[in-house]
């Protein structure tokens, strides 16, 4: 064997083998995200404040971030980011505890009108202009409704959104993947078996979550009120 031959094998790249840690950390993370959609199906009242704590400090991390990435000119610091992400989060959850009512009115909103969207899209309308006008009329109503009604909105909006995540989170788990999931939803002759296997036990599944969450509230299992602070 010559020299130059032995350079060419020794630099060939071997075929790449399909690798299995991505399919089994798909596979926990549909499994964490069932069960944790599971628990917003049926508890999904109590834990609004804990969400709205997380997603506060998640916006203002992340606006935090990006005004210190801009005004570093691109180059920050691990303490600049440090500093700016804490301040802009902090910054973030009094707004959103002296806003509470309209932070809880916007982020169940925009909630409804994703809900809103995917169900429009699985009967068949398209996302433009009907699928986005459906989720857009669906989330101003629920954010209006959230002023006068903020109880039982809460609990039909946690039951239906923690529903249909464990289903499409069930379902990739049965699929063995998202891809193959869309693939086989989205095919126009698969929409019928697709309403009946997925849209149908979300809505079963939702009723079932709010009507325990009802049932919790009027029994005295619960008791986390939603109205806003007194200095909102």
């Amino acid at each position: 064997m010559s020299f130059q031959t032995f350079l060419s094998q020794l630099t060939q790249q071997p075929p790449p083998s399909e690798p299995a840690l991505p399919n089994q950390v798909l596979a926990v993370a549909a499994v964490l995200n069932l069960a944790l959609h599971l628990a917003i199906c049926v508890r999904g009242y109590v834990l609004l404040r804990m969400f709205l704590v997380a997603l506060a400090v998640a916006v203002g991390a992340t606006l935090g971030a990006w005004a210190v990435d801009v005004w570093r000119g691109g180059d920050p610091s691990g303490v600049d980011l440090l500093i700016g992400c804490g301040v802009a989060a902090g910054v973030m959850l009094l707004v959103a505890w002296l806003l509470y009512r309209t932070t809880v009115a916007a982020f169940l909103g925009i909630c409804a009108a994703i809900i809103a969207v995917v169900v429009a899209m699985a009967l068949g309308l398209p996302l433009r202009p009907q699928g986005l006008g459906v989720g857009i009329a669906v989330g101003l109503v629920t954010a209006v409704l959230v002023f006068f009604r903020a109880r039982p909105v809460v609990v039909v909006l946690s039951a239906l959104w923690g529903a249909a995540g464990a289903v499409a989170n069930a379902a990739i788990l049965i699929a063995e993947g998202p891809d193959p999931l869309v693939a086989w939803a989205c095919d126009p002759a698969n929409r019928g078996e697709a309403i009946l296997s997925l849209l149908v036990p979300a809505v079963v599944l939702a009723i079932l979550g709010a009507y325990l969450q009802f049932r919790n509230l009027r029994g005295g299992d619960i008791e986390v009120k939603v109205e806003a602070p007194k200095n909102d």
